[in-house]
């Protein structure tokens, strides 16, 4: 152990630091519960106690089924069945799971590029992504975003090492973690369908099987408890109607956000989770047909709220003053550096031919691809921000090695993406100075 951890000098202090400066964080905020982190606390706690999948802290009759779920509240519920009910607990496991992400992406960096200097470049993108104030910040929240970025991040690494070369052990722990990962967050779907075409494209009928059948089963002990519950077909959650009624909401003040309006609000109160999932499906699919321009116009409003720069990560509540100032600008900074030099290294491989470099570019537009559509909120693009820093990071090493080559791709990404940041920004002025006031 000490040895290879002298041979790996860099991406083993990387970690260390990450961890520390993540645990840190998490111990001097000690963010308290609110909204979905209580209702998530509140779900798992009533797993512990043997009274079932109930929210427990609201007077909505079944809201707990309306939360994102079940994974992370059965993650929690591990957690306090272990070690009792303390959320300090949370943040060390999440930690840990936060320094583990940036690991693995450390690991995907060397699978992609090999040349002599890799390991420093692989402990570069280690660096942005464990030391990035947006997802740094989540270790110290018990939300889903930490354990979700985890296991996508791990399905990614035997997802590759199943596109390489698929035996029986990579399809089936590619589509053991994709699924657990659905069951935190079902957006991850858009990549588990990727993994799986492949595996089709290629004719490999007998890994298809084995890959579709053990996502089956894992879902299976979830989808029939619903069944027999609520006699209706819910393999993860039964929250898709309603995301979809806030997230395209023309007449929204807070379009892109999962914010809902005022009516939404009114109307899930007095009906409850299953009349708005249902009226939400509705709305849904009477805006595409009766509206049909109108939906476009907002996909593209969200299109360019998700490639945004002026959406920090910083308005928080646990958040105010300098700290909040701090965030604003490094997550800001953050955000424009990682999607410029992350889709210029996306066009890198949109030159590429060969198969695995395009199922790069697929892993990475699976993310906007399953969420776009429904919201377009800082904490719901998360998941392209590895895919971001591992493609930047191989294009850094291309420019440094041919800066008259590369740099003018660079500046063309870095226009649209200012382009895009002042644009969203000027739109959405009110809301801005809305958000600014907090800081003063």
């Amino acid at each position: 152990m000490v040895g290879l951890i002298k041979k790996h000098k860099l991406i083993a202090i990387v970690l260390l630091a990450g961890f520390a400066a993540t645990i840190s964080y998490a111990f001097y905020f000690q963010v308290k519960l609110a909204v979905d982190s209580r209702a998530y606390d509140s779900i798992a706690w009533s797993l512990v106690q043997g009274t079932g999948y109930t929210e427990t802290t609201s007077p909505i009759p079944d809201s707990a089924i309306g939360r994102l779920g079940p994974g992370y509240e059965f993650f929690l519920a591990g957690i306090y069945w272990i070690f009792g009910h303390h959320i300090w607990i949370v943040w060390i496991i999440q930690s840990f799971l936060h320094t583990a992400s940036a690991f693995l992406v450390y690991r995907l960096i060397k699978r992609f590029y090999t040349d002599w200097n890799a390991e420093k470049f692989a402990a570069l993108g280690a660096g942005l992504y464990i030391f990035s104030i947006d997802l740094l910040e989540f270790p110290a929240m018990l939300l889903t975003e930490t354990l979700y970025l985890f296991l996508v991040l791990l399905g990614l690494n035997f997802a590759f090492a199943m596109w390489q070369g698929p035996t029986r052990q990579n399809v089936l722990a590619a589509s053991i973690v994709f699924t657990l990962a659905i069951l935190v967050r079902p957006p991850v779907t858009v990549l588990m369908l990727v993994s799986l075409g492949l595996l089709v494209y290629k004719r490999l009928w007998r890994q298809a099987a084995i890959f579709i059948v053990t996502a089956v089963i894992i879902l299976t002990p979830w989808t029939v408890r619903n069944y027999l519950k609520y006699h209706l077909f819910i393999p993860t959650t039964y929250i898709i109607g309603y995301d979809l009624w806030v997230g395209n909401s023309p007449g929204s003040r807070y379009i892109g956000e999962l914010t809902a309006t005022d009516e939404i609000n009114q109307y899930s109160s007095e009906k409850g989770v299953f009349a708005a999932n249902e009226r939400g499906k509705r709305e849904f699919l009477s805006l595409i047909i009766n509206q049909p321009w109108e939906f476009i116009k907002l996909q593209l409003t969200k299109t360019s709220i998700y490639f945004s720069a002026a959406r920090p990560a910083a308005f928080w509540f646990h958040l105010s003053g300098i700290s909040q100032l701090l965030t604003i600008i490094l997550s800001s900074s953050f955000a424009f550096i990682v999607f410029v030099f992350g889709l210029s290294g996306l066009w890198l491989y949109l030159k590429k031919r060969d198969l695995i470099s395009r199922m790069m570019v697929l892993s990475t537009l699976a993310a906007p691809a399953g969420i776009i559509w429904i919201v377009a909120e800082t904490r719901y693009r998360y998941q392209i921000y590895p895919m971001m820093i591992i493609l930047g990071v191989i294009f850094l090493a291309r420019l440094l090695k041919s800066p008259k080559v590369y740099a003018r791709v660079l500046s063309v990404f870095a226009f649209i993406i200012a382009s895009n940041t002042v644009f969203d920004a000027v739109r959405n002025i009110p809301r801005l100075m809305e958000r600014l006031q907090r800081l003063f």
